[in-house]
């Protein structure tokens, strides 16, 4: 192996993980927006039971829950499930909409701009998401985190 080739290996392999950082964060924007889209058109052909006000009045108090250190799970399971149809999901889902999340411990140049799934896959353990998609299924919601 030639001096230059030792040099360029790094710039290669370097670049190549940026590449794919950059591929795969605009590949969950991408999926994301189709989702909203989705949503969207979805929410059109049902009725909400609770005027606007209401879901974001929830999607603040989500974010409220979720926000900084410690999470307020029971807050977030009474949410789910005041919810009664599919609409009432899509409309909480829509006004929480994309929020900037810390975590609590990363500075906020680190931070990332996630929808309602994306806090309660930070936020929530594997258990804890399961209680949320029993509430849904009770509900007879058919969206599951």
């Amino acid at each position: 192996m030639k001096a230059n080739d030792k040099k360029i290996l790094p710039i290669l392999l370097g670049g190549g993980a940026i590449l794919a950082i950059y591929l795969l964060y605009f590949r969950r924007k991408k999926s994301e927006v189709m989702e909203e889209q989705a949503l969207t058109q979805e929410a059109g052909s049902g009725s909400t039971t609770y005027p606007d006000s209401q879901f974001y009045a929830w999607a603040n108090r989500l974010e409220q829950s979720m926000f900084d250190v410690g999470t307020d799970e029971d807050a977030i399971y009474e949410i789910f499930s005041a919810l009664r149809n599919n609409s009432d999901f899509i409309k909480l889902k829509q006004a929480f909409g994309v929020r900037n999340y810390t975590g609590g411990f990363v500075p906020g140049f680190l931070s990332d701009d996630l929808s309602l799934d994306g806090w309660i896959a930070q936020e929530l353990d594997s258990s804890e998401i399961n209680e949320i998609n029993s509430i849904l299924s009770r509900k007879g919601i058919t969206y599951r985190f």
